[in-house]
Protein backbone atom coordinates (compact mmCIF):
# COMPACT_ATOMS: atom_id res chain seq x y z
CA UNK A 1 0.00 0.00 0.00
CA UNK A 2 2.57 2.12 1.03
CA UNK A 3 4.53 1.66 -2.18
CA UNK A 4 1.19 2.40 -4.32
CA UNK A 5 1.13 5.88 -2.94
CA UNK A 6 4.90 6.74 -2.95
CA UNK A 7 4.48 5.79 -6.89
CA UNK A 8 1.15 7.93 -6.71
CA UNK A 9 2.97 11.10 -5.55
CA UNK A 10 5.95 10.55 -8.13
CA UNK A 11 3.73 10.34 -11.28
CA UNK A 12 1.91 13.47 -9.59
CA UNK A 13 4.61 15.34 -8.68
CA UNK A 14 6.47 14.39 -12.47
CA UNK A 15 3.29 15.68 -13.93
CA UNK A 16 3.22 18.94 -12.32
CA UNK A 17 6.71 19.67 -12.80
CA UNK A 18 6.20 19.00 -16.75
CA UNK A 19 3.20 21.35 -16.83
CA UNK A 20 5.57 24.63 -15.19
CA UNK A 21 8.01 24.11 -17.83
CA UNK A 22 6.10 26.09 -20.85
CA UNK A 23 4.55 28.56 -18.30
CA UNK A 24 7.79 29.32 -17.32
CA UNK A 25 8.72 29.55 -20.85
CA UNK A 26 6.21 31.80 -21.74
CA UNK A 27 7.55 34.68 -19.34
CA UNK A 28 10.73 34.61 -19.71
CA UNK A 29 10.30 36.31 -23.62
CA UNK A 30 9.09 38.86 -21.43
CA UNK A 31 11.53 42.13 -22.06
CA UNK A 32 13.24 44.07 -24.67
CA UNK A 33 14.80 42.17 -27.97
CA UNK A 34 16.58 44.25 -30.44
CA UNK A 35 17.87 43.36 -33.73
CA UNK A 36 17.01 43.14 -37.31
CA UNK A 37 14.35 42.24 -40.20
CA UNK A 38 15.30 40.86 -43.39
CA UNK A 39 13.43 41.04 -46.45
CA UNK A 40 14.12 41.18 -49.73
CA UNK A 41 17.61 41.82 -48.79
CA UNK A 42 16.85 44.54 -47.12
CA UNK A 43 18.07 44.57 -43.30
CA UNK A 44 15.87 46.73 -41.13
CA UNK A 45 16.93 47.40 -37.60
CA UNK A 46 13.61 46.42 -35.04
CA UNK A 47 13.06 46.19 -31.58
CA UNK A 48 10.42 44.10 -30.59
CA UNK A 49 9.07 44.86 -26.30
CA UNK A 50 7.04 42.11 -24.72
CA UNK A 51 5.03 42.45 -21.80
CA UNK A 52 3.09 40.06 -19.38
CA UNK A 53 3.33 36.47 -18.12
CA UNK A 54 2.58 32.93 -19.30
CA UNK A 55 -0.34 32.79 -21.57
CA UNK A 56 -1.08 36.72 -21.07
CA UNK A 57 1.56 38.39 -23.05
CA UNK A 58 1.11 41.78 -25.38
CA UNK A 59 3.70 43.86 -26.59
CA UNK A 60 4.57 46.60 -29.43
CA UNK A 61 7.16 46.19 -32.29
CA UNK A 62 9.89 49.01 -33.25
CA UNK A 63 10.99 49.57 -36.61
CA UNK A 64 12.65 53.27 -37.14
CA UNK A 65 9.61 55.85 -35.91
CA UNK A 66 6.96 53.56 -36.54
CA UNK A 67 5.38 51.01 -33.74
CA UNK A 68 2.68 48.34 -33.96
CA UNK A 69 0.82 46.45 -31.81
CA UNK A 70 2.11 42.82 -30.75
CA UNK A 71 -0.81 40.53 -30.87
CA UNK A 72 -1.39 36.73 -30.37
CA UNK A 73 1.69 36.10 -28.67
CA UNK A 74 2.80 32.21 -28.32
CA UNK A 75 5.32 30.78 -26.15
CA UNK A 76 6.64 27.21 -25.70
CA UNK A 77 9.85 26.20 -23.85
CA UNK A 78 12.11 26.89 -27.66
CA UNK A 79 9.59 28.59 -29.31
CA UNK A 80 8.28 31.79 -29.60
CA UNK A 81 4.83 33.01 -32.49
CA UNK A 82 3.65 36.58 -32.50
CA UNK A 83 1.46 38.21 -35.47
CA UNK A 84 1.83 42.06 -36.01
CA UNK A 85 -0.64 43.80 -38.29
CA UNK A 86 0.68 44.91 -41.82
CA UNK A 87 3.81 43.25 -41.13
CA UNK A 88 2.98 39.59 -40.83
CA UNK A 89 3.89 36.64 -38.31
CA UNK A 90 6.86 35.65 -36.62
CA UNK A 91 7.30 32.04 -36.04
CA UNK A 92 10.84 31.66 -34.01
CA UNK A 93 13.11 29.97 -31.90
CA UNK A 94 14.44 31.10 -28.15
CA UNK A 95 17.34 29.98 -27.00
CA UNK A 96 18.56 31.55 -23.70
CA UNK A 97 18.88 35.91 -24.87
CA UNK A 98 18.08 34.79 -28.74
CA UNK A 99 15.53 35.12 -30.57
CA UNK A 100 15.35 34.13 -34.43
CA UNK A 101 13.23 32.93 -37.11
CA UNK A 102 11.00 33.27 -39.86
CA UNK A 103 8.16 36.55 -41.27
CA UNK A 104 5.28 35.32 -43.36
CA UNK A 105 1.58 36.51 -44.23
CA UNK A 106 2.64 39.96 -45.64
CA UNK A 107 3.83 41.11 -49.07
CA UNK A 108 6.96 39.90 -48.58
CA UNK A 109 7.99 36.75 -46.73
CA UNK A 110 11.70 37.18 -45.03
CA UNK A 111 13.30 36.40 -41.56
CA UNK A 112 14.70 37.92 -37.81
CA UNK A 113 16.97 37.63 -35.37
CA UNK A 114 16.85 39.59 -32.04
CA UNK A 115 18.42 39.29 -28.87
CA UNK A 116 17.10 40.36 -25.68
CA UNK A 117 18.62 43.87 -24.07
CA UNK A 118 20.14 43.36 -20.38
CA UNK A 119 19.96 46.51 -18.09
CA UNK A 120 23.26 47.36 -16.86
CA UNK A 121 23.97 47.77 -13.27
CA UNK A 122 25.72 50.75 -14.27
CA UNK A 123 23.30 52.18 -16.61
CA UNK A 124 23.44 55.40 -15.30
CA UNK A 125 27.32 56.58 -15.83
CA UNK A 126 28.81 59.00 -13.92
CA UNK A 127 30.52 61.47 -16.84
CA UNK A 128 32.56 64.02 -16.54
CA UNK A 129 31.94 67.54 -18.26
CA UNK A 130 35.36 69.17 -17.72
CA UNK A 131 36.41 71.81 -16.24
Amino acid sequence: MKMSMLIGLSIFAAGLAGMSGPAAAGSGIAGRWSGVLLRDGVRVPISVELNGVNRDLSGRLQAGDAFAPIESVRATATGVHFEVPGEGIFDGTVAADSMAGSVSGSAASGSFSLTRETESPFADPITSSGP
